[in-house]
This record gives structure tokens, sequence and C-alpha cells, in this order.
């Protein structure tokens, strides 16, 4: 079975087409049959995977959302996460505590958790809370394998948009009602001065997942406290409203997701990425880990 994509997941409800896959899976109970795990947002419990792409033999920072009823699960509540390889004979490893994330991105909360899958492939997660359990699949990738740029590769020196070159993009920032400050200087320019940079591919009007908008107003709040110690650049996934066409700096770092945050040194050397949703918390503690 091929490996599931993110934008794959999101044409499918975002995760409910795998839910029927999961009976192989298991408890992790042993028993003769195991009873077959559901994704259902609306009558019970539904989980969304929040990171764009899972990568294997690493400690993986896992993010997710979750909806019971209907309504969106927030708050310090008791959120258990558990995964599984999706073959036949897998079962669940054991239960771990999600913590919850919301500072200053109330409309996209989520939990974290950091977890090592040994090997790549299709897995299964499965959350619990309140006695409601939910599953669904994602894959995970050998990072050899990923065309999108990973912690201790270097960064693309590639052109992105700016206020002096737009490079026919238009509109270089999709944030209303104003553009972020984030467009000043081009990612290849960017990355040969020698300082921490940050790069977030997002956009905010079209993003799929709805996450672009309240990631880039997390960083913009940040970055001021982060003045002088790094440049921070946003580019753009499309090059017009009507999404036809990517930005060519999106192409060549091989994304088929948004939103991520990449987090380079001095050297232009990927320390560490943020995919998906991030909050304040989240966020600073990265930034001063990598300029510290």
């Amino acid at each position: 079975m091929p490996p599931i994509t993110r934008r794959a997941l999101l044409q499918a409800g975002a995760g409910l087409a795998g839910a029927a896959a999961l009976a192989a899976c298991g408890g992790g109970t042993g028993s003769a049959k195991a009873k077959p795990l559901t994704n259902d947002p609306t009558n019970g419990l539904g989980v969304f995977l929040g990171t764009a792409q899972a990568l294997s033999g690493v400690d993986q920072r896992i993010t997710v959302g979750l909806f019971e009823k209907g309504q969106q699960v927030t708050g310090d509540r008791d959120i258990r996460l558990s995964f599984a390889p999706n073959t036949k004979d897998a079962k669940f490893g054991p239960p771990e505590a999600a913590v919850f994330h919301g500072d200053g991105i109330p409309t996209k909360p989520y939990y974290e958790l950091v977890h090592r899958f040994d090997a790549p492939g299709q897995w299964a997660i499965k959350a619990e809370t309140g006695g409601r359990v939910a599953a669904t699949l994602f894959a995970v990738t050998d990072p050899a394998q990923s065309k999108v740029p990973v912690p201790g590769r270097p960064m693309l020196k590639v052109p992105s948009p700016t206020t002096a070159d737009a490079m026919g993009v238009t509109p270089i920032c999709t944030r209303q009602p104003s553009v972020c400050p984030f467009h000043q200087q081009s990612l290849d320019v960017a990355l040969a001065r020698g300082k921490p940079t940050a790069v977030l591919f997002a956009t905010p009007a079209l993003c799929e997942s709805r996450t672009c908008g309240p990631v880039l107003e997390v960083l913009m709040s940040t970055a001021p406290s982060f003045a002088g110690e790094l440049q921070i650049i946003h580019v753009e996934v499309w090059t017009d409203l009507q999404a036809q066409r990517h930005v060519p700096a999106f192409d060549a770092y091989g994304l088929d997701f948004e939103p991520i945050l990449f987090l380079a040194d001095g050297k232009g050397v990927v320390r560490e990425r943020l995919d998906g949703p991030y909050d304040t918390a989240d966020l600073r503690a990265a930034l001063n880990r990598l300029v510290g």
C-alpha cells in the first residue's frame, strides 16, 4: 500500500478514509479478535494528525487535533496516544501522555508528544480520552528518502519573492488585512549572510488545514523578542489566488504540504522543523534552541 500524503489525508476527510483499515492493528491485548477502531469526530472521538511529515529513526514531534461529538477537545485533559505499524499482527505500543498547546493559537490548539518510529511505512495512531478511542493512519518517511530538507541537511539557497522583486507572485503575502513583515529579503540572500534563519512556507488565505494564518500570527508576535538574533522569511505557496501554480521555492523544497517552519543555523543547516501547528510556547522554545 503506498504511503498516504498529507494532502491525500485532507482530501479524504482528514484521515477518516483510513479508519476501516485499522482492525488489524488490534488493541494490543492479544485477544482472539480485536475490535475495529474508528475515527468519528461527530458522534464519538476523532483524531487528526497535525504533523505533516513524520520521520523514522529520530525523536519526532507529533501533534494531533481532537474532536469529541463535534466539539474541539481543548485544555489539560488526559490524552493518551499510542502507535502501531500498519501490518497484520502489529500491536499498539504503550500509551503516551500528550501535552496541550494553545498559547496564541486559539483556533488551532493541539496536543503534542515526542515519539521515535523505528521504521518507515504506514503507521496507525490511536488516541484515548474519557473512555473514548479513535485512530487513523499516516505515513512515516525515511529521512534519507525525504525530498524535504530534514534536520542535519543544508537549506536550499533558492530565491524567494520580496517586496522589491515579487517574481510575479501576487499577492506576495495572503495575510489579511495587511502583509506580514517577512518579505524584505530573498531566501538565498538571507542564507548567505551567516545568521540563524527561520523560514515559514505558509499561505494564510489558501491553506487547506486553516493552520497557516494562525502560525504566521504566532511568528509575528514572537519575532520582536529575537530581533537582531535571527532573520525571518515568509514564503507563500501559490503564485496567485487561483492556486494553479506553486511559488518556485516551494517546489524546490520538495513540499506538498503547508505550513512548515524551517529553523537553520548560521551555516544554513536545518536544525529543527516545525511541521503543522505550533503555539507561542513551542515556537519560543525552538527559537531559543536555535540562537542559544
